[in-house]
């Protein structure tokens, strides 16, 4: 993060794309910011309009050249938690992770697999 705050405007917002089915980089991303001291919000974007309540469906879907995905937004300035725009569609980090954050030199991908239940 040292890296990113270097180069980082103090009125600056870091984005980072975490669409994935297999793993969950929310609990990370939340540590990550409770250790760096920075504000953060997820955000999902459906092109379609659609909540993104019902992700198990989404292959049943019609294609279409645009997707869905996710994304987790961080800043010093709690500001931009708040602009209009992003205050109706951005919400709460899952909790943090337990642990320390991850690092160059400490992560643990393990933890954020995502397990569902077979279909029997």
């Amino acid at each position: 993060m040292q890296v990113y705050r270097k180069h980082l405007s103090a009125s600056g917002v870091l984005l980072f794309h975490i669409s994935n089915r297999f793993v969950d980089l929310q609990p990370a991303l939340a540590r990550l910011a409770v250790e760096e001291g920075f504000h953060a919000r997820f955000v999902y974007d459906d092109p379609d309009g659609d909540s993104g309540d019902d992700l198990e469906n989404d292959a049943e879907e019609e294609e279409t050249p645009l997707s869905v995905s996710t994304w987790v937004l961080m800043a010093v300035d709690k500001s931009w938690m708040t602009a209009p725009g992003l205050l109706d569609r951005a919400e709460a980090l899952e909790p943090p992770q337990p642990g320390p954050a991850w690092t160059d030199d400490f992560n643990n991908i393990l933890s954020a697999i995502r397990v569902r239940e077979l279909p029997r």
